[in-house]
This record gives structure tokens, C-alpha cells and sequence, in this order.
């Protein structure tokens, strides 16, 4: 099978670049008329992370946000942060995360406003990517899905603090 798009060559490069050592991991067959067949070699060694986005609702969902906005403001208190949020959560404030897995690895903090035309808006007051994970496009991905989703709820825009 020659080298170039929709080739093993192809399939090869595509794998390469998601990490796959395709060498070790994985036969591509090809017989007579049949279609081409990936047979594994061995275990995957990488796991690919999952992500997700969850607006954050209960106790132990904050409690695991903690250590990423306290890069953010690096004088607050676990005390104070919970305190914060008791306040924020009665002003109708929203805490957004995005999961790699099961852990936090980005967060922000919205809230509804509404400019001097009388149009919504969603106002991003936090937001705040893990040290171990900048620059790798995750607190744009954040920002995105907000604003899709301030988009559906019928905001006319959002707005960014830095």
C-alpha cells in the first residue's frame, strides 16, 4: 500500500501524532477485496485524558476546585474560599471546570449582568488554567464552551476581566 491520504502511511502519521507508536501497537492487515483491518499487538501504554465541562454544584466538586483558583488568588483561604462561594452561589454566580478525567484542570467563574441597552450578558470574572497545564489551549476551550453556552441561555455576549 503506497504512503498518502487515507494509506498506512497516512493512518501511521495520524497515530504518530497522538502518541501511538504504531510499530509496536498495532498489524494492519490487507487481503484480497478486504478492507483494510487494524489487528493489536499489544496494550496501549498512553491513556488519553477525557474532558469534560460541568458547571460545579455540590460541596465536594468545590472542594476538589479549590487548589486551581488558589493559583489564581494565592492569598485565599480554604475558609475564605468557601465562605466566597456561599456568597457567590446566593448572587447567583457559576463556577464552570473542565475535567481531564477526574481531575480539575481548568475553572471559571461567571455571572448574568445586564449592560445600559437592557441586553444580558454573561461576565467572566475568574479564569484560571492549572500551572502544570499552560499552555495547552484548555482555559480557551473553557472560555468557548461558556460561551455557547451563555449563547443558548440567550445572552448577547460575554464578557472577559484580566
Amino acid at each position: 500500500m503506497e504512503k498518502g491520504r487515507g494509506t498506512v502511511g497516512h493512518i501511521e502519521k495520524y497515530l504518530y501524532l497522538i502518541g501511538l507508536n504504531v510499530r509496536t501497537l498495532i498489524r494492519i492487515h490487507k487481503g484480497q477485496g478486504e478492507a483494510v483491518k487494524l489487528k493489536m499487538l499489544g496494550e496501549i501504554s498512553m491513556k488519553i485524558p477525557v474532558e469534560n465541562i460541568v458547571e460545579l454544584t455540590v460541596e465536594h466538586q468545590y472542594l476538589q476546585a479549590f487548589p486551581i483558583l488558589s493559583q489564581l488568588r494565592t492569598d485565599l483561604t480554604l475558609k475564605e474560599y468557601l465562605d466566597l462561594l456561599n456568597d457567590m452561589r446566593k448572587e447567583g454566580k457559576r463556577l464552570f471546570a473542565l475535567y481531564h478525567d477526574t481531575t480539575i484542570v481548568a475553572l471559571a467563574g461567571i455571572s448574568w449582568r445586564e449592560d445600559s441597552y437592557n441586553e444580558r450578558y454573561v461576565y467572566v470574572q475568574d479564569l484560571v488554567t492549572d500551572v502544570n497545564h499552560r499552555p495547552s489551549g484548555l482555559g480557551y476551550n473553557l472560555l468557548s464552551y461558556i460561551h455557547n453556552w451563555a449563547k443558548e441561555q440567550g445572552a448577547e455576549y460575554i464578557t472577559l476581566e484580566a
